[in-house]
């Protein structure tokens, strides 16, 4: 996730106070309070995180909503706290909430990005990635079956998906072949050896020029593709309502349109590239002098890209690998454990404050899944020890937003029969949630998501209209964001846009 600007930056009208310290007793009865307390606890997604910045992020947008809806904020405090065995930071203010009562809200954060430094390689990642995506392949041939509320339940087949899951295959495969021809090139000019693949010559030939001409040609590509969403991020900062703005809806559809010409580029120039460089093909169309005289700048900024993309794929989608991937006995099963036991006890020490009337949860993108997870494992928990914490009832909502969750269950999802049934219905006994409309889904879901975020979507294989005790209030409530409209940077847009924080501000 990006910097985003602090709530003082934002908000240079808000006191902030540094509180004192304070160890809170868990296990006691409520003692009496002028204002109820609720807790909002936010898990942060994939990627580099800094510590405090989405529980920043979270306390600034339900601010800004709670401002929105005429209710001023002029104080918000930071405090370090021990709740049980747990010491923890939080974010309080007071404010009225929608039902116009006087509520003391706590904004905790669960924070798990240093389990991931340096777990995952870029090999493991591209394992993952192309083994998810020839499973869902598989997955889409057939009727979509998953075990839910007691049953198998079946979502038809699922045509769409062969096409989203081939493209993103194929650009896969060409970033591979990209990275390849860098490397050998690289290694070649550096130590003037022959190329390694079939090709007898050296570099110094018509194919080293078609090579840098096709290479300067795809980099210019990359960078009014990847100008114009910067651009389209920049911009948007000056314009009020993007969701009703026509001109913005055209300026986003351009974004739209060179995100794709990108992909095709991408597949075009690395199919070209790995094409020329192993069978020593010399296209007459790619002798440009002019162009290959810079051959050290293009190769070069070439050579720094191919780090920086391996750099961006182990930081967000290694965090992935490391998580979701859970069908496998592989050596992320210590790091998986050790992210949902984090987030896990950080949690239960809040339900543990038997101050808090109620507590909302909410997740972002990989953070969605580790929330999931971690609710269903409250429940769990407390149905163990007698439902002390009374989870399900003090539960207000679950906020997932750019969630993942529709994909992991579709690309992970065993098809069901004889030998996998009884798996299945004994994974389900891990997730309250699929399990039973009664009681465990009296918990509202609001799911915020956007058409133009590649990462999420709606949530539509978590419900089954035909289980005992659904209803349309019972079902994942799928809200879209209309201001989230950047591709690729729509996966983060929801945290500067106020539907999300709306949401989370009616429904706390």
């Amino acid at each position: 996730m990006f910097r985003k600007k602090s709530l003082r930056e934002k908000s240079p009208d808000i006191m902030r106070v540094v509180s004192p310290p304070i160890n809170i007793p868990t296990g006691l009865p409520p003692e009496p309070s002028a204002k109820p307390q609720v807790a909002v606890f936010v898990t942060h997604g994939m990627g580099q995180q800094v510590p405090f910045e989405t529980l920043d992020a979270a306390a600034e947008g339900l601010i800004q909503s709670a401002n929105r809806h005429g209710n001023s904020i002029n104080e918000i405090r930071s405090r370090t706290v021990l709740i049980g065995d747990i010491k923890t930071q939080r974010a309080e203010f007071e404010m009225r909430d929608a039902q116009d009562r006087d509520v003391e809200v706590h904004v905790y954060e669960g924070y798990w990005a240093p389990i991931t430094e340096g777990q995952v390689t870029l090999r493991d990642v591209m394992l993952f990635l192309f083994r998810a995506g020839l499973k869902g392949l598989w997955n889409s041939w057939f009727n979509f079956e998953r075990w839910m509320f007691g049953k198998g339940v079946s979502f038809g087949q699922q045509n769409g998906a062969t096409f989203h899951l081939l493209i993103p295959l194929a650009v896969l495969l060409s970033l591979l072949g990209l990275n390849s021809v860098i490397a050998f090139v690289a290694a070649n000019k550096l130590f003037h050896k022959e190329c390694v693949i079939n090709c007898a010559s050296n570099l110094s030939d018509p194919n080293f020029v078609a090579l840098t001409n096709l290479a300067a040609i795809y980099l210019a590509i990359c960078l009014v593709c990847g100008g114009t969403l910067l651009l389209l991020m920049l911009f948007k900062k000056g314009i009020k309502n993007p969701g009703t703005n026509a001109g913005w809806h055209f300026a986003t559809r351009v974004g739209e349109i060179m995100l794709w010409l990108w992909v095709l580029c991408t597949i075009v120039c690395g199919t070209w590239m790995l094409s020329i460089y192993s069978f020593c093909l010399k296209p007459k169309c790619l002798d440009f002098t002019c162009i290959s005289n810079l051959w050290p700048a293009v190769w070069t900024i070439l050579v720094f890209a191919s780090w920086l993309v391996k750099n961006l794929l182990i930081q967000y989608m290694g965090d992935v690998a490391a998580y979701v991937d859970s069908h496998s006995l592989d050596k992320f099963d210590d790091v998986r454990s050790r992210i949902k036991a984090t987030v896990f006890e950080h949690a239960k020490a809040i339900y543990a404050n038997s101050q808090y009337e109620h507590i909302a949860m909410m997740g972002h993108s990989l953070g969605s899944a580790i929330t999931y997870d971690t609710l269903n494992a409250l429940i769990n928990n407390d149905a163990l020890n007698g439902n002390k914490l009374d989870v399900i009832k003090r539960t207000k909502l679950l906020l997932t937003f750019g969630s993942p969750l529709d994909k992991f269950a579709f690309l992970f999802a065993s098809q069901i029969n004889k030998a996998t049934a009884t798996r299945e219905a004994l994974a389900a006994t891990l997730q309250p949630l699929i399990q039973a409309y009664l009681p465990f889904r009296n918990i509202k879901w609001i799911n915020v998501y956007s058409d133009r975020d590649i990462v999420s979507g709606r949530l539509d294989f978590y419900d089954d209209e035909e289980a005992a005790g659904y209803t349309t209030e019972r079902k994942v409530k799928n809200v879209e964001d209309p201001d989230a409209k950047i591709p690729l940077a729509a996966h983060i847009e929801y945290w500067d846009n106020r539907k999300l924080f709306d949401e989370l501000f009616e429904n706390l």
